[in-house]
């Protein structure tokens, strides 16, 4: 008779996130000011195609030796920020990984 309340807990589990991550206000706006740079056309999310405009950018500016491998970079950190696979990153998607790259880098 336990099993019952136990299955209801672990199911409760599945609708909150396991560790809340949570992030400074400081955080919280460079990740959005960082995200903004990609969003072309200020529409809330990056797309493949804003990845590949912001990435020829970066090659040309000498960030990567040619415009394949900053391509290919960005279709990286598009598939590694794109949480929900809808071939689209909100910036709440891509803020852990900004986030911990900031904190990296302190």
């Amino acid at each position: 008779m336990i099993r019952a309340p136990m299955v209801l807990f672990a199911l409760a589990g599945l609708a909150t996130p396991a560790l809340a991550q949570t992030y400074t206000p400081a955080e919280i706006a460079a990740s959005q000011a960082d995200f903004a740079k990609g969003d072309v056309n200020k529409d809330g999310v990056i797309t493949q195609d804003e990845v590949d405009k912001r990435m020829v950018e970066l090659a040309a500016a000498g960030a990567f030796p040619d415009v394949g491998t900053a391509k290919r970079m960005g279709t990286k950190w598009l598939k590694a920020n794109d949480r929900n696979k809808d071939g689209k990153v909100e910036e709440t998607e891509s803020r852990e990984l900004f986030v911990a790259k900031m904190r990296r880098q302190r």
